[in-house]
């Protein structure tokens, strides 16, 4: 009779622990929300045509950047075919940089490109695209290569036409990938401050930045939180939409006859060049052209100590999140509530923490700035990163509970050699979103300044050439961490 007590003592434990985690997880990623439900009041002054102009043109900007990356996809998905499968993988590395790398590069190369610059409507669909059409190309490539097995063989044999084959047998089986890459898309954009923040000068109001100006402009709280909600329950929508259509893959090895077009490779050869090449070319001369002298070093390097104390209070809670969520994985429970969180609005976010917590001193900055991030970016590095090869080890936990290995020994044993690499690369992600990130710091009110703060005093004034030094330096410190990352990773093997 005793170990049936025992078993249920450890069971009653477990579930205390699971539940303690979900709660923990579930209360710090809708506290924005809570705390906005919290200052909630109906004395609403909301100018009703500016509002639906500001919907209308958040929904037209992610729209067109949707289709268009999914038209020039379409159209050069053959590209990588031109290529043995270790060049495709360079270049399908390259290819998803700029979705990883801080959207502050891809704002600075799009107003290298363009002289002027297309500031408005025009100037954030650019910049859009730069950041997301190199990660919607692989992702609707490898559902391509994943589905069409070797229908495509059919289509040279029969000499059936492009148009033909696309509209009876390509589209069918891939729009519903293509309408859920098409939403990730849609949401990033929607939800993304940063971009509109320094490319809309003022003629483009969409509806994250109408939200930031109607609390830091017109300081209108109450309307501003009921912005903050509907773009919330908008979101929530689409992310429960998305992730009610099921997708389906056929395993069938693809056969490359006829998919070898050098043509195709004209679209993402023109994105690769403009973008790395613009990068290269502007950043070399400006290490030399500057006038060192000055800059104010104290100022830089406060802003930077700033940016580290981040990373380290962000590594740590990440840290966190990680060994909560594995347990939660080794215990067999869901873990799927979280994928609600992917994308969190940098503004209801940063509007939650700014109400919270009073202008004080740099400690209640740093708070404010540390949760800010913590949130809007946390589950979006794991569930891209570490979800899927948590995935992979689903056999490796099954064995070791038949064997009733502790956790604890499991993590440190088989679990973290096995994902340490994923984790060191979602901290490096998280360096330079500490170094760079103005967006959010900005939507907590937080008066502290970080390097990014620092550089976007730069480049909203249009001193490019600086702006380039710093994102050099930035650069800097990421490949520093990634090569000591390796370096760890080397000698624990």
């Amino acid at each position: 009779m005793k170990f049936p007590e025992v078993n249920r003592s450890n069971r009653t434990i477990k579930s205390s622990i699971n539940w303690t985690i979900y709660f923990l997880l579930v209360l710090t990623f809708i506290s924005p929300y809570l705390i906005l439900g919290k200052n909630f009041n109906f004395s609403i002054r909301l100018n009703t045509y500016n509002l639906i102009l500001a919907l209308l043109t958040s929904i037209v900007q992610s729209l067109a950047v949707v289709i268009s990356c999914a038209v020039v996809s379409l159209i050069g998905f053959k590209a990588l075919y031109n290529f043995d499968l270790k060049k495709r993988a360079v270049i399908k590395n390259l290819l998803m940089a700029p979705i990883l790398l801080p959207s502050i590069f891809s704002i600075l190369i799009a107003m290298s490109v363009f002289n002027p610059f297309p500031f408005g409507l025009t100037g954030i669909v650019v910049i859009f695209f730069l950041v997301h059409f190199g990660y919607f190309f692989v992702a609707l490539h490898e559902t391509i290569e994943a589905k069409l097995g070797q229908q495509y063989l059919i289509k040279e044999i029969y000499n059936i036409s492009t148009v033909t084959f696309a509209d009876r047998i390509l589209i069918p089986q891939i729009r519903t990938d293509l309408f859920n890459i098409s939403v990730i898309i849609f949401i990033s954009c929607f939800s993304s401050l940063s971009i509109p923040l320094i490319a809309s000068g003022g003629r483009s109001t969409n509806f994250e930045l109408f939200i930031y100006e109607t609390i830091f402009i017109q300081n209108d709280w109450s309307s501003a939180i009921v912005l903050s909600l509907i773009q919330a329950a908008v979101l929530l929508c689409l992310g429960l939409f998305s992730n009610l259509i099921k997708t389906s893959t056929i395993a069938t090895p693809i056969n490359e006859f006829g998919l070898k077009s050098p043509l195709s490779f004209v679209f993402v050869g023109l994105y690769l060049i403009v973008y790395f090449g613009v990068f290269i070319f502007k950043m070399i001369p400006a290490l030399f052209s500057v006038k060192w002298m000055s800059l104010d070093y104290g100022q830089f390097f406060l802003a930077l100590s700033n940016s580290l104390q981040v990373f380290l209070v962000l590594g740590t809670l990440f840290s966190f999140l990680t060994f909560g969520i594995g347990y939660l994985f080794y215990q067999r429970k869901s873990i799927g509530i979280f994928k609600l969180f992917l994308t969190p609005s940098s503004v209801i976010v940063g509007l939650a923490f700014y109400l919270y917590f009073s202008v004080g001193s740099q400690m209640i900055d740093m708070i404010k700035m540390c949760l800010a991030l913590f949130v809007v970016s946390s589950f979006g590095l794991f569930f891209n990163f570490l979800a899927p090869q948590l995935e992979q080890l689903r056999k490796q936990m099954l064995v070791a509970k038949v064997f009733a290995i502790h956790f604890g020994e499991f993590f440190r044993k088989i679990l973290w050699p096995q994902i340490k690499q994923r984790y060191l690369l979602c901290l490096s992600i998280l360096l330079l979103l500490s170094l760079t990130d103005f967006a959010v710091i900005k939507a907590v009110g937080s008066q502290t300044e970080t390097l990014g703060t620092f550089i976007f005093s730069y480049l909203s004034s249009y001193r490019l050439e600086w702006s380039y030094v710093f994102c050099f330096f930035t650069l800097v410190f990421w490949l520093v961490f990634l090569k000591l990352s390796e370096i760890i990773v080397e000698e624990k093997r």
